[in-house]
């Protein structure tokens, strides 16, 4: 009787890395390449590869930023499937890509606003960020993750509707009434002071909510600065 030696999960891996490796190699073109391997060879792994071999490779494509846009539709697909960390991933590069991925990024970013894993929303949130002004469609989504059950994800949601600047004018109520919730998180709380006054002087009826958060230590600096702000009038900055 002649016993196999069976792979470890490590020899496995390795295995797989040279063979992903070899065919890299094969397919080095002239265009952006992500450790020496092009844009195509991470969309057809995401398309066909294995289980881990698809969370990489949509890991990959989000290395490739502006540049590989191109996959977004297949990131759109990833980013409905069952496996947690694959949507994980797939949001990730779409936020990496940014305006780039056009309606279609933005698109896929809102609806993981609503996923069932809280890093995957967190995701979203961050993508959505970066987009700045180019995602005001996502506002009524942001709104309703002021109130995740995660602290993360409600600090990136007010993260998001600041980077919009006064676009975000439509989520100032909303805003202000998360600066009244009792018990909120502090760091909650400091952006949706950061937002207030990104939104500049849309943000007017926002003022007493934010004079109410001069009383919460981790908040006190920023609502200051963003009361000045929404009143047109200079304040130190202590960051860019």
């Amino acid at each position: 009787l002649v016993l196999e030696k069976m792979e470890t999960k490590e020899e496995s891996a390795e295995k797989a890395a040279e063979t992903w490796g070899k065919a890299a190699a094969g397919k080095a073109g002239t265009g952006v390449e992500f450790r020496g391997r092009p844009l195509t060879f991470y969309e057809e792994k995401l398309k066909d590869g294995k289980e881990w071999e698809r969370v990489q490779a949509a890991r990959a494509l989000g290395s490739f930023g502006r540049e590989g846009a191109g996959a977004t539709a297949e990131l759109a697909k990833a980013a409905t499937e069952n496996d947690e960390e694959l949507r994980e991933a797939a949001v990730w590069s779409i936020g990496q890509m940014g305006v780039a991925t056009g309606r279609a990024g933005v698109e896929v970013l809102t609806t993981a606003l609503g996923d069932g894993s809280g890093k995957v929303r967190c995701m979203a949130a961050i993508g959505l960020e970066g987009m700045g002004a180019k995602a005001v469609s996502a506002i009524p989504q942001l709104i309703h993750a002021l109130d995740d059950p995660e602290n993360y994800v409600r600090t990136r949601a007010a993260s998001a509707l600041g980077s919009m600047g006064p676009s975000a004018e439509p989520a100032v109520g909303a805003l202000a009434a998360k600066l009244m919730a009792k018990g909120e998180d502090g760091f909650v709380l400091l952006n949706v002071a950061y937002a207030l006054g990104n939104i500049g002087p849309g943000a007017k009826q926002a003022i007493p909510a934010l004079e109410h958060a001069l009383a919460t230590r981790r908040a006190e600096a920023a609502a200051r600065a963003a009361i000045l702000k929404i009143e047109g009038k200079s304040f130190a900055r202590y960051h860019d």
